[in-house]
This record gives C-alpha cells, structure tokens and sequence, in this order.
C-alpha cells in the first residue's frame, strides 16, 4: 500500500476532541518522538478523568489493559493482559504512584484479559474486584490470577445487564452485557462464546460517555445494538477483540457513533478493520502503532496523547 507521512505538530478539530502529536519525523523515527514522561505524570491531569491504554510489548498478542483515574483520584484497572504482561502493568503502575486500585474489572477469563491479575494483585491492593460470574478451571493464567484474589482477600463481585456501581463521586457505570442468566447451567465453553460474554460497560463522566467492549463478537454487537438503540451512543469507543475481524460491524460503530476508538493489539495488521471506522470518520489510536494512550476528559471535552506518532500510514486511511 502506498504510505503516507503524518506530518508535524497537528491540532485536530473533531468535534470536541484535541489531538496532542509531536513534532512529527520521517518514517520509523517514532521513538525520537516519544511523550512517554508526558503520559505518565502524575500530577499532570489532577481534576481530570483519565484513561490509560497500557502498550504490552511482546513477540506475541500480549492483551488488553486499561487504567482509569477518576477526578477525585479513584482508579480502576480493566484487565492486566497476559499473565507475563503483569510485570509490565505492574511498572507502569508503580510509574504513576499507585500503590492500591480502588477496583479492578475483567472482562472476560481469557488469559490476555486476566492473567496479569496474578502479579498486581500480589504488589498491589485492590479493594474489589469485578467480573462475569464465568468460571474457566481449565486455564492456568484464571485459576492463578483467581488464587492470588482470594489469597489478598480481595472481594469479588459479579455483574450482569443492569447493574450500576459508581467510581468515585462523578463517574458512573452501566452494565449492558452479559444479560441475566445468561452465564448459568453449562455455559458454552467455545472461544467465540466466552469472548461474546464479555462485560459490555458504559461509563458516563458529566456530558460524555465512554464504551468498553472486551471481545464480543458481531453477533452479539448487532444484539446490543437491536436492544439499546440510541443508548449505545458515546464519545469514546474500546475496539472490540482487539480489532479482529470477528468484530467491530458497521452497525455497531453507527450505533455508538464515537468520536475516538482505540485498539490495544501490540501486533495489529488488520486494515480492514480499520477501514470500518475511518469510514465513519473515528479518529483510531493503536497500542501497537501509537505505543501508550492517554485521553483525558473534563466531562466535555477529549484530549488525547500518544507515546509516539504514526508516521506512516495506508494512503486509504482518509479520517486518521
């Protein structure tokens, strides 16, 4: 594909999202560019909500791990990638100062979601832990990060469809997926049927709304979709699967009609994916092309900041 430079320092008018970038480069000099001390200041973004897409270096798909700081300086962790990604999230933990989480959420028992649990539960205190109420015995990386949990006594509480919990004074959570019952008897054990389990939460900061998907499936976005109608709509998108091709539908992206999506994949290749959103004029940030995430919301506006800067990109690519 013909590639073309992201040049300069840029300022993007998208709607209400500010885009911070560098002072740009040639092709491959992403490192000269680097915003990694920017990123982690921790006191920089005091008053602000915060969300830190965690880049999980590795050979192979390292998993997702999200970190959200609530103005009032409440912090939650969603997933912790693959159980040897733990170190890793442990250090960019102890970069930012934080020596115990209020709460942490898994979204799913899949290995790349929850297996770093394992090591920041035993570094770090955490107050509660939420999940689906989804047993995977058979996984090492579950029934390790699962021991670590009971072993710090750390209480754990399971959500479904309509549940609500707050972080915090200001920033609030709906649960829209897994529904009620849906995880009793003998839930399907198959990858695709896990992965759609996924906790599906919307969390809401003043005038703006931020979508967090795990790893459903299409069919199971085109479900949320149908149900929640309008309800999907929000400012900020989690790509769902790691942008893999079983998800993301352009039913799904129309219904949440974000401003920002991200993608946490340190190995991600797949354009076609991509192009769903750039269609629908979404500004996508990739872990693996952008290195850590920063967005910050002051309940009106985004603001986002990238470790590095894409310096080269699809020529097809016509809103990134």
């Amino acid at each position: 594909a013909i590639m073309l430079l992201l040049s300069g320092c840029t300022g993007i008018d998208l709607r209400d999202v500010t885009t911070a970038a560098g002072n740009g480069g040639e092709p491959g000099a992403a490192a000269a560019n680097q915003r990694t001390e920017q990123i982690f200041d921790p006191n920089k973004y005091k008053g602000l909500l915060t969300i830190r897409y965690f880049d999980l270096p590795g050979t192979v798909a390292t998993g997702d791990s999200i970190l959200i700081q609530t103005p009032d300086g409440k912090t939650m962790l969603i997933d912790a990638g693959l159980p040897e990604a733990g170190t890793k999230v442990l250090e960019y933990l102890t970069k930012l100062g934080i020596k115990k989480l209020d709460a942490a959420l898994n979204t799913h028992p899949h290995s790349d979601h929850i297996g770093g649990f394992a090591s920041v539960a035993s570094l770090k205190g955490i107050d509660k832990f939420y999940a689906e109420d989804l047993e995977l015995p058979a996984s090492k990386a579950y029934t390790n990060a699962i021991a670590m949990l009971k072993s710090k006594q750390v209480p754990i509480e399971y959500l479904k469809r309509g549940d609500t919990f707050r972080l915090g004074e200001h920033v609030t959570f709906e649960v829209l997926n897994p529904p009620a019952g849906e995880l009793k008897g003998e839930p399907d054990p198959s990858l695709p049927a896990i992965n759609s389990s996924s906790l599906v939460v919307k969390m809401t900061y003043k005038n703006q709304a931020f979508l967090f998907s795990g790893d459903i499936y299409r069919d199971r976005e085109e479900r949320l979709a149908g149900l929640f109608g309008e309800r999907l709509d929000a400012d900020f998108a989690h790509v769902p699967h790691h942008g893999s091709t079983t998800s993301s539908s352009f039913a799904y992206i129309h219904a949440i009609s974000p401003q920002v999506a991200v993608v946490s994949n340190n190995l991600f290749t797949n354009f076609d994916t991509l192009r769903l959103y750039d269609l629908q004029k979404v500004k996508v940030y990739i872990t693996g092309v952008h290195g850590n995430i920063l967005i910050t919301s002051d309940g009106r506006k985004m603001n986002v900041i990238t470790e590095k800067d894409w310096t080269a990109k699809p020529s097809f690519l016509k809103n990134q």
